[in-house]
């Protein structure tokens, strides 16, 4: 059986995104990813056509709770916020999706646009610089009833 060890609760700054989209509060656009150490995790949300990356503290695995055994969130510390800026969606953006990769320094993040279009992008989450490798944008048009077309575009930004 799974058990909650710890319940946090972090704030976006008003500097990273100060007018998200009432969509974002959806949990189709939030993917969480616990760092290696175990010290910290990685959050990612998307707001408008945009994909955002909070660095969060989880310090020491601590749990209260409330009336009835509720659990109650404790603040934590955002380390770092910033924009993936290499998502490009025209439209807003309706799931995203994370999911480890070859190795411990890869992690693979899908997102899905409002016309279905899909974009998969490689992170390299040691590298300095723009983290993400590759990127495979699939886009589905419906041409008749039943059957679609899958165009596919592989780019490389190195």
């Amino acid at each position: 059986m799974l058990s909650a060890r710890s319940l946090r609760k972090a704030s976006v700054p008003p500097s990273l995104l100060s007018d998200p989209s009432p969509g974002c509060l959806q949990p189709t656009r939030l993917a969480v990813h616990v760092n290696g150490d175990g010290g910290s995790c990685s959050a990612y949300f998307a707001s408008g056509c945009r994909v955002y990356k909070l660095e969060i503290s989880m310090g020491e695995e601590i749990l209260s709770r409330g009336k009835e055994s509720l659990l109650i969130p404790i603040n934590a510390q955002v380390i770092s916020s910033s924009v993936v800026d290499r998502c490009p969606h025209r439209s807003e953006i309706q799931s995203v999706v994370l999911a480890e990769g070859e190795g411990d320094s890869c992690l693979i993040l899908g997102t899905v646009d409002s016309y279905g279009h899909l974009i998969v992008s490689r992170l390299d989450t040691v590298a300095e610089g723009h983290p993400i490798q590759y990127h495979l944008m699939i886009v589905v048009s419906e041409k008749e009833v039943g059957l679609g077309c899958v165009l596919v575009q592989h780019t490389n930004p190195r």
